[in-house]
């Protein structure tokens, strides 16, 4: 009997050699412009900002880890083993913050909680002059608005993964006299490792690479770093001795996860062959639930609305109005241009054409 060898699918293979060649094509391009150093820029940096650029870096890629594995964690063992009012709706809704960058919703919260906008306004109104809100511009506001948009790569996967354990084996834990809180950290997190980690190196990721944010807070970071030497001092070369920093750290990122799991393996069983009994929240404890999702989904998704800008031009003019903060020159009607179109108020994606068009000069 005449035994058929392996079949050889030279095709595909070539196929997949040249994904890869395209996609390491960029890492490869930055990790070589290390052999020929910048030293001027390399110092000038390494003495004024270098230091504050990786403390900033790093601190807001902290804090959006875990920011993003206990708001993403929290959410997705709500709505997999608790029954409260809204939970349907929630389990699919809580993803939504990933259809906005994390810009638009910066750009939305600095309108409304600016000095002149329409909160600080109302506050002044009610509580006096004195009455301030803590600027929004500094590293942790930035990592909220991060937390707010890329928390649903945590909830995504952690959703997955708890919805596809046993509930055998929670049930067995829960009468062998364990409590709740004991189960959930003694069983249920650990066996959804694999996808907390997966969800949080990923939003890491996007931290580290995000642009837009930082520059909307002017918050410096290696990002903003990078468009600074490239477009301020015309230096191409050290801008991506730069962007190796950026990969270094997306690489130890990688090697952390992968050391701090040692050498536990995790495999992927059978989906349980029946629903899980939810706990039925009610009370106090129903109603925290779903105004942490319906909270949660507010400040991270605002599908219509007026601009940021608008807001804050409001809340100028209102001051104005009352004697208190002097209105900006672009707080002033613009009888003279035509209006802008009626989806640019509607959709936030539009927002940044909007406030391009009314810009002066423009």
């Amino acid at each position: 009997m005449i035994v058929p060898g392996p079949r050889r699918s030279w095709p595909w293979s070539g196929v997949a050699l040249l994904v890869a060649a395209l996609v390491g094509l960029p890492i490869l391009t930055v990790l070589s412009s290390l052999a020929r150093p910048e030293w001027a820029v390399w110092a000038h940096l390494a003495r004024t900002q270098l230091p504050e650029l990786l403390l900033n870096t790093l601190g807001l890629v902290v804090a959006v880890g875990l920011g993003v594995l206990l708001l993403g964690t929290t959410l997705a063992w709500l709505v997999v083993t608790c029954e409260f009012p809204g939970r349907r709706l929630f389990e699919w809704a809580l993803v939504l913050p990933l259809a906005l960058p994390a810009y638009v919703i910066g750009f939305v919260f600095l309108g409304l909680f600016e000095y002149s906008g329409p909160i600080q306004t109302f506050l002044r109104g009610w509580l006096g002059p004195g009455a301030r809100l803590p600027d929004l511009r500094f590293g942790l506001g930035v990592a909220l608005m991060m937390i707010l948009v890329y928390y649903p790569y945590v909830y995504t996967l952690a959703r997955v993964a708890l919805a596809e354990q046993a509930p055998e084996f929670l049930e067995t834990a829960r009468g062998l006299g364990r409590s709740r809180i004991a189960v959930l950290f003694g069983i249920t997190l650990p066996l959804a490792r694999p996808a907390l980690a997966a969800g949080t190196v990923l939003a890491c990721m996007e931290a580290l690479a995000d642009f837009g944010t930082v520059s909307t807070f002017s918050f410096r970071t290696l990002t903003e770093a990078i468009y600074r030497v490239w477009h301020g001092m015309f230096d191409r070369m050290a801008a991506t001795q730069l962007a190796a920093i950026l990969l270094g750290l997306a690489g130890g990122l990688l090697a952390l996860e992968r050391l701090s799991r040692g050498r536990a393996r995790f495999t992927h069983g059978r989906r349980p062959a029946r629903a899980p009994i939810r706990l039925r929240l009610d009370g106090i404890r129903a109603l925290g639930a779903t105004l942490l999702c319906a909270g949660t989904l507010g400040l991270g998704f605002r599908p219509a609305g007026r601009p940021a800008h608008r807001l804050g031009d409001g809340g100028a003019r209102a001051g104005q109005r009352a004697g208190g903060v002097p209105a900006s020159p672009r707080a002033e009607p613009r009888r003279s241009r035509p209006a802008p179109h009626c989806w640019s108020r509607r959709w936030p994606c539009c927002w940044p054409m909007r406030f391009a068009a009314d810009r002066p000069g423009s």
